[in-house]
């Protein structure tokens, strides 16, 4: 009776043991890089200057590495957070970059990478990701959406409140129906 029981906890951890590697292995995606240094902080914020543009903008760095200010005034703004060492988010991006067109018609859609800038831009090129507009997020936007992994897609509606936020590959019809 005892080596039955002792086979059968141990049977017990080795499902345990086996349960949490698959959990980290699927989700090893979501792998916080640290902070990018030497880019620009971005925010989103309140833009009130001109009345005649009130609404929301995200700044964010573009692939030359450069400032960016996307205002978010006239529909909900779809924003894919990803890297390029993930492997969900480099099978998703070019689907993505192929339905551009059904997404437009709902959203502005933004793709805001966080890794290494040449090596974003190499994948982008050698995927020919030339429809979708890709950035640069940094930890200060991150935070700001709780975002803590990736691949992330968050609907931010044209008061700044989001309206949606899914963790894992994109799910394409709950989006488009959204």
């Amino acid at each position: 009776m005892k080596v039955y029981t002792l086979c059968r906890n141990n049977n017990n951890i080795l499902v345990a043991f086996l349960f949490c590697l698959l959990f980290i292995l699927f989700t090893s995606c979501t792998a916080v890089s640290p902070p990018m240094e030497g880019f620009v902080e971005q925010a989103v914020e309140t833009r009130g200057i001109d009345e005649n543009n009130s609404g929301l903008q995200i700044s964010y760095t573009n692939q030359k590495g450069e400032s960016q200010i996307e205002f978010l005034d006239n529909k909900p703004t779809m924003i894919i957070f990803w890297t390029d060492y993930c492997y969900t988010c480099k099978k998703e991006l070019p689907k993505v970059n192929a339905r551009i067109d059904e997404f437009e018609k709902k959203f502005d859609v933004l793709a805001l990478a966080h890794g290494d800038i040449e090596a974003t831009n190499k994948f982008v090129q050698e995927n020919y990701i030339d429809r979708l507009t890709i950035g640069f997020s940094t930890q200060e936007t991150r935070d700001s959406y709780g975002i803590i992994g990736q691949p992330i897609t968050i609907i931010i509606g044209t008061d700044g409140e989001v309206l949606y936020k899914h963790f894992g590959p994109l799910i394409f019809d709950e989006v488009l129906n959204f």
